[in-house]
């Protein structure tokens, strides 16, 4: 990710996906299709999951691996695991 400018900023700036920073059902209203924020909140609802509800990175001792992990679980990463 450090390899690209969009990776830079998302690693240097960290933002999270998670309840204080989106409203999903606002998102479902207010977004137009084929968003991240429309499509994110479709799923999330759809399967009746909440942004917040994911565990703690654990074993992992690299903060960037592990923000990276983060954003993965905080994008359904545990729902497909690989």
């Amino acid at each position: 990710m450090m390899a690209d400018p969009t990776g830079q900023i998302i690693l240097t700036e960290r933002p999270l996906i998670d309840n204080t920073s989106m409203d999903i059902e606002g998102m479902l209203d207010t977004y137009n299709e084929n968003t991240f924020g429309q499509t994110y909140a479709t799923f999330m609802k759809g399967h009746g999951f909440d942004p917040d509800g994911r565990s703690q990175v654990k074993y992992i001792s690299d903060p960037e691996l592990a923000y990276v992990m983060l954003r993965y679980r905080q994008v359904g990463g545990e729902i497909y695991p690989i």
